[in-house]
């Protein structure tokens, strides 16, 4: 599998490159436009080769999990500056609303948490026609024998 995503990315390196290239050589909008059409499309395909090499990893049992400290309330805050002109251009708004939580940090793999969060709201943008897409955190109060508070996260549509 390792051998396969080295064949994809490679060219993908040399269309992103060559993208990079035409849009510093060129002036004109619709160019400017096309290769951003371009370097949209081949970080998709990096994150689909990335994806496969961790459904690979997930299968033969080689795969690891890196616990790190992330904050969720500034994950989705750059995942949603991803998605804003796309969002836009559809006419719809992205809405945070944090339940008044400020930060939230805990232990996670960011790389899983920003791929699910991401598709999430890639989705929640794709097949929406009006209104928001909204995501929403909260937090619920402890369980009486635990000690502990749980996180709720959910993304919606709003029309």
């Amino acid at each position: 599998m390792s051998h396969a995503n080295h064949e994809v990315r490679t060219p993908l390196s040399a269309i992103s490159g060559a993208a990079r290239l035409l849009s510093a050589a060129s002036t004109d909008t619709k160019t400017r436009s096309l290769v951003e059409v371009i370097d949209r499309n081949t970080l998709r395909l990096r994150a689909l080769t990335d994806d496969l090499i961790r459904i690979a990893e997930l299968d033969t049992a080689t795969a690891s999990i890196e616990a790190e400290s992330v904050d969720l309330i500034d994950l989705i805050k750059d995942i949603f500056a991803k998605y804003e002109g796309a969002a836009h251009s559809k006419g719809l708004n992205l809405v945070l609303s944090t339940e008044a939580i400020n930060s939230l940090t805990f232990l996670f793999d960011a790389a899983v948490l920003t791929n699910v969060i991401d598709r999430l709201v890639s989705n929640a943008i794709k097949f929406t026609a009006v209104g928001d897409v909204r995501v929403t955190v909260e937090e619920t109060p402890p369980k009486r024998l635990c000690n502990y508070s749980r996180k709720r996260y959910r993304c919606r549509d709003w029309a």
